[in-house]
């Protein structure tokens, strides 16, 4: 791998919590030393001739000091498996044959990964494989370069999960001077999929995940919508809650308006049938208005998603994951156990559940 490269995704493209997470992963490691707090007098122990950073002053200095050590560079790739990712796509998968992936291993068209080995490994001509109980992931790590011809190492990470039958996508965003063209992502997901397809032989289907999102809107799971782009009879409007009110403008506003004024309209028969009117009207428009886009907060995880159905023109959904993607082991998780829970209840009521057509 180009160690430039390397050195100035990591530096220039990782923000700084992430960097500060690699190298409080590191000190736990036992890779590097790097005492905040200590009388510069003292005498440090360091009997393994550990990497120590403590001196350097800023956490500029300290990951550069890192950098120049390719056991660390290694344990960058590894964390690289374990990190969250901003974007990330779900596919249905079927066919996975253990045994010819192994094949595959030993023919050489994979890097394989060992959490034992001390050396870089990762390559832009192959994908890296690695496996974790059930879970197969395989790294495809592209040399990025922009205008003004600075390279960068860019990750995408495609994850097989053997006992969901389920494949998973994850990157992060990367700045405009290094895409390719418009549809960057999108070209390189079709490619991760074809490679998936052709050279594993694994069949990849697309989820429905617009009305898996219809569903749960509809049922009132724990999720709030905060902001959704509809499309209805030709016409776009996209419409956000504010700040500190979870209620979508318009739509919301009048759900919330019936409830509040229940007393009013329970006087008679006539305002009860309004009611009624009123509530089939709302109805109408959220089943038979398409919703290209929406962003949900999950309340039990107190996370925020975006999510662009049929993106740019495919049949899968896009996902952002918004903020800082400090709780790397159990948001993504968290959101895809979610969303999975959610659609087997789906397929257990389906055809009996109206969706947008």
């Amino acid at each position: 791998m180009n160690q430039q490269a390397f050195n100035n995704m990591v530096l220039q493209f990782y923000p700084v919590y992430l960097r500060r997470a690699i190298l409080k992963a590191a000190v736990e490691e036992g890779l590097v030393i790097n005492n905040k707090k200590q009388d510069p007098n003292q005498t440090r122990l360091n009997l393994n001739d550990t990497l120590d950073v403590t001196d350097d002053e800023t956490l500029d200095k300290k990951i550069s000091h890192i950098l120049q050590n390719e056991e660390i560079c290694a344990f960058i790739e590894e964390y690289e498996y374990r990190k969250a990712y901003k974007h990330f796509c779900y596919f249905q998968i079927a066919g996975v044959d253990v045994e010819r992936i192994k094949k595959l291993a030993e023919e050489g068209i994979f890097n394989v990964f060992s959490k034992t080995s001390k050396h870089c490994i990762d390559d832009s001509s192959k994908p890296t494989i690695f496996s974790n109980g059930d879970n197969i992931f395989l790294k495809f790590s592209y040399i990025l370069k922009n205008y003004e011809g600075v390279e960068i190492k860019y990750v995408m990470l495609a994850i097989l999960d053997i006992n969901n039958s389920l494949l998973e996508i994850r990157f992060d965003k990367i700045g405009l001077a290094f895409k390719e063209t418009e549809t960057f992502y999108k070209d390189k997901i079709s490619k991760i999929l074809e490679f998936i397809n052709t050279k594993l032989g694994i069949v990849i289907s697309n989820i429905d995940f617009k009305a898996i999102v219809e569903y749960m809107i509809r049922e009132e799971k724990e999720i709030s919508v905060i902001a959704q782009q509809m499309t209805r009879n030709g016409t776009t409007a996209y419409l956000q809650a504010d700040e500190d009110d979870n209620t979508i403008p318009i739509l919301g506003e009048l759900d919330r308006f019936i409830k509040e004024e229940d007393g009013l309209f329970s006087r008679s028969d006539d305002t009860r049938e309004l009611k009624q009117r009123l509530q089939t009207f709302i109805d109408n428009i959220k089943i038979k208005s398409d919703l290209p886009k929406v962003i949900i907060r999950f309340e039990e995880f107190n996370v925020k998603i975006g999510i662009s159905h049929n993106y740019k023109g495919t049949d899968f959904s896009l996902f952002l994951l918004y903020g800082d993607l400090l709780r790397e082991k159990e948001v993504m998780g968290n959101v895809r156990k979610y969303l999975m829970q959610c659609r087997e209840e789906l397929n257990s009521l389906a055809p009996s559940f109206p969706v947008s057509s």
